[in-house]
């Protein structure tokens, strides 16, 4: 059996992005990079020659007021893929003898992915908390590596990875979404989030608060594989049968580009619509097992809890921000958030939807500014328009603030009771 990953092997690969039929702005953003040459060229069909230094395909989907969100899927771009680009250049790997070479060298490919995300999310944040009309923004990220014969995925928010084996379509990545952990804990099928009011609705992105989980996959790569990486502005609209359809139809991996994001914006295009597509015909590659299996599996690289203080003793590479530790950071989705429940009596904010507890309580105020209550941050920021944003607090009294540009907040006083709604209106300052 043929194994990539020391010597090159063939990736052909194109990527596309359109602003689609409702957006003013695209706030998606792609990348093609070759590590051993940098980023390539996005027009048209590209055939890669793989090295040991492997390929990165990068799609990010930005959210935030203005221009702010093109501007937070920019930045992740440029800092995951300089971040990589980096660390793969200084890579001494290649050559040294170990028990398993190959398995090392991907398993250090993917923190370095993790360690990228990490470093374009403290910068995003950063640059939001720096610049007001840039508030909340931030970004999904799908990286896909290919690397010592295998794709490694590192994920943050609902942009996609799909692979194309043997006429079967596989999503190797986990959505972040209300809607994808909704389904996991047993509160709805997958058939109830295909009509759910609040799908686009996501519980990680890089900008949006301090710190950030990253989830890690990884699947080894099978002479014939085809891989999708996207954002939801496809996945929202075009079905995986359709996906998986187009894929299969064409070795022009320009073409599948062209066709998925048409479907798209024949299906109203709602949103921007980005699509990398990549075929791996090598010669050098293995040919799948009949009994082999492609499915997601959360790769886990050591039990350790992944927080920054933690990191400081695993990652020998990473950097500490300068300054002082941040506090009441912006916990925004700059979504349409629709419930959650509130941390009290020292609890921790769960960010998904419960079906009961809590009276259904909706804030309307100028739109973008933090929410707090009873003193604490709860994970959302108003919206425009007056329908508000819902939260659920328990029976009782309750303090609910607005965060203002300037400082300081607005404050109302809401006595919540069990059997009735409340709404909560802040007038925009002059």
């Amino acid at each position: 059996m043929g194994v990539a990953g020391t010597s090159a092997f063939h990736m052909h690969v194109a990527g596309r992005t359109d602003v689609g039929l409702i957006r003013d702005n695209n706030q998606d953003n792609l990348a093609i990079v070759d590590l051993g040459a940098g980023p390539q060229p996005l027009d048209g069909n590209l055939d890669i020659s793989v090295g040991p230094r492997g390929a990165l395909l990068l799609v990010c989907d930005g959210m935030g007021g203005a221009a702010a969100g093109e501007v937070a899927s920019a930045m992740a771009i440029d800092e995951v893929a300089g971040f990589v680009l980096g660390r793969t250049g200084r890579d001494g790997q290649e050559g040294q003898p170990g028990p398993d070479p190959t398995d090392q060298r991907r398993a250090q490919f993917a923190r370095w992915l993790r360690e990228a995300a990490f470093e374009a999310n403290r910068k995003i944040y950063e640059a939001s908390r720096a610049d007001e009309s840039r508030g909340g923004m931030g970004t999904t990220m799908t990286a896909v590596g290919v690397r010592g014969g295998a794709l490694v995925m590192a994920q943050v928010g609902d942009s996609r990875a799909y692979l194309l084996r043997a006429g079967a379509l596989t999503q190797v990545t986990r959505d972040q979404s209300l809607a994808n952990q909704l389904i996991e804990t047993g509160q709805m099928t997958a058939e109830e989030a295909r009509d759910f009011e609040h799908q686009n609705v996501i519980l990680q992105a890089l900008g949006v608060q301090d710190e950030v989980e990253v989830l890690l996959s990884t699947v080894p790569l099978r002479r014939g594989d085809r891989v999708v990486v996207c954002s939801d502005g496809l996945t929202g609209v075009v079905s995986d049968e359709d996906v998986g359809a187009v894929l299969a139809s064409t070795e022009d991996m320009d073409a599948v580009c062209r066709t998925l994001i048409e479907m798209a914006r024949a299906g109203g295009g709602p949103d921007n619509i980005t699509v990398v597509a990549a075929r791996f015909d090598d010669p050098s590659l293995a040919r799948p097992a009949a009994d082999e299996v492609v499915r997601y599996e959360r790769w886990r690289l050591d039990e350790i809890d992944q927080t920054r203080e933690v990191r400081r003793n695993l990652e020998d590479d990473w950097a500490p921000p300068p300054g002082p530790p941040r506090v009441d950071p912006a916990r925004t989705f700059f979504s349409l958030m629709l419930l959650l429940a509130l941390s009290l009596g020292g609890l921790v904010v769960t960010l998904h939807l419960r079906r009961t507890g809590g009276t259904p309580c909706v804030v309307v105020g100028a739109p973008g500014l933090p929410i707090r209550v009873d003193g604490r941050e709860v994970g959302v920021r108003t919206v425009d328009g007056t329908a508000g944003v819902g939260l659920r607090l328990p029976p009782g009294r309750h303090r609910v603030a607005l965060r203002q540009p300037g400082g300081g907040d607005q404050v109302r006083t809401v006595e919540v009771a069990r059997s009735a709604d409340c709404r909560i209106t802040f007038e925009e300052p002059r």
